[in-house]
């Protein structure tokens, strides 16, 4: 199939999914520019984003906190992380958990334990407690910043949410001093009205969301991917289809790319 941007519909999904690989040859690009994979070089920084990355790390190094991230699904939130991650102070000790529906609390404790170097955690939560509190005050005497950073963190069950709680609760003074961070989906803030975990709530220190981006801005998120992909020349996306692509996807970036 011959794609032809310029009678684009973007309505028309299964154009999308029967575009061959040929239009990178087509346009001069080296790699695809609107892949759903994660990579940093194409990670669009605007005015927005920057701001909160440049909070995200000030938070982190100057505060004992729960820090909460929101934003609809794709519109970049773990782009921002692996920013986040890769330009971590050298004393910063990151452990990093993608949760999911079936973590429970002694899943992501473990997984806790083990990113902050605990070899063998213990099965009991009272003793796993209690090795991860001299862990922790051992990073703090070395001189290091642990920060616990969850994906997804909407997905997690109630006693998990419970255990992040306790986590909070008790590694936030001076010698076990331990910063949260959850990337989630709104609904997180559903969540944390329930009355069993509602004190987590009272536990954020910073809350911050990421917005969707304008039409300028999806504009200049096109140039930017085309640009990295290798695009020497006139872009392929007129006025007129930026237009049509920024109302269809809602200026949320995953679904850029995919009109894209």
């Amino acid at each position: 199939m011959t794609y032809d941007p310029h009678n684009y519909n973007p309505s028309n999904l299964d154009q999308l999914n029967n575009v061959e690989p040929g239009y990178l040859a087509a346009y001069g690009l080296t790699e695809a520019p609107f892949s759903q994979q994660h990579d940093d070089r194409f990670l669009y920084l605007n005015a927005a984003l920057t701001e909160r990355l440049e909070l995200l790390k000030h938070y982190t190094q100057y505060g004992n906190l729960l820090l909460i991230v929101t934003g609809e699904r794709g519109t970049g939130k773990s782009s921002l992380k692996q920013r986040f991650i890769k330009t971590a102070q050298e004393e910063w000790q990151i452990c990093e958990i993608q949760s999911h529906t079936m973590m429970d609390a002694s899943l992501l404790l473990k997984q806790v334990a083990q990113g902050f170097n605990i070899t063998e955690p213990p099965h009991d939560p009272a003793a796993l407690f209690e090795v991860l509190s001299a862990q922790l005050q051992h990073m703090h005497q070395a001189s290091y910043v642990p920060i616990l950073i969850i994906d997804d963190a909407h997905e997690l069950p109630q006693d998990a949410l419970q255990s992040l709680l306790y986590l909070a609760e008790h590694h936030s003074d001076q010698e076990t001093a331990l910063r949260i961070i959850l990337f989630c989906e709104p609904e997180i803030e559903i969540m944390l009205d329930d009355p069993a975990i509602h004190s987590l709530r009272e536990r954020v220190t910073h809350s911050m969301e990421i917005p969707s981006l304008d039409e300028a801005e999806t504009a200049e998120y096109l140039r930017h991917r085309l640009a990295v992909a290798g695009l020497d020349g006139t872009s392929p996306f007129t006025p007129k289809l930026i237009h049509k692509i920024f109302k269809a996807s809602g200026g949320i970036p995953s679904r850029i790319n995919e009109y894209a």
